[in-house]
């Protein structure tokens, strides 16, 4: 639950969270989300294979030898893939791009709930271990306006030894 704190202006100046525990606290709102980096983006191809062949031979990305279901190759800190159409399955997803987009994972939860402040449908999973040469990370998954699928996606910290 949330209560909210205005100006004379009519801008949000504090957001007041109430938590599960009954406890409430004031915080300052969330502006927009930063974003530290472009993480991935994943193409949406009818034809894969010829997709694989211009990512993999024309421009020499480093796509799996094996076609799988994202062809992701790293370019830069960033990766680029390439997907069947309908391999990738997120309710309302028909765009034809996934948008993965690195935040910080001390802003994890509150980018989340920023988005669903907003009235965004947000969908939040673990990634594999490994995924992105991450142990372990999670992403906030959402439509565009365009129903191109958008991640926020954040490491998550390792456990301090």
């Amino acid at each position: 639950m949330e209560a909210c704190q205005e100006d004379s202006s009519g801008h949000v100046q504090e957001v007041m969270t109430v938590l599960r525990d009954g406890d409430a606290r004031w915080e300052e709102p969330m502006h927009p989300i930063e974003v530290k980096q472009v993480k991935e983006i994943i193409l949406v191809s009818d034809d894969v294979h010829a997709s694989r062949r211009l990512y993999r031979e024309t421009l020499g990305l480093a796509m799996p030898a094996t076609a799988d279901r994202l062809n992701l190759a790293r370019v830069g800190s960033q990766y680029l893939g390439a997907a069947q159409a309908g391999v990738m399955n997120h309710p309302g997803f028909t765009g034809r791009l996934h948008l993965g987009l690195e935040i910080d994972p001390a802003d994890f939860v509150r980018a989340v709930e920023h988005l669903r402040r907003q009235g965004i449908e947000v969908t939040v999973r673990p990634q594999q271990p490994g995924y992105m040469d991450t142990p372990e990370s999670v992403g906030a998954y959402f439509l565009d306006p365009d129903a191109n699928l958008i991640e926020l996606w954040a490491p998550r910290p390792s456990p301090t030894p």
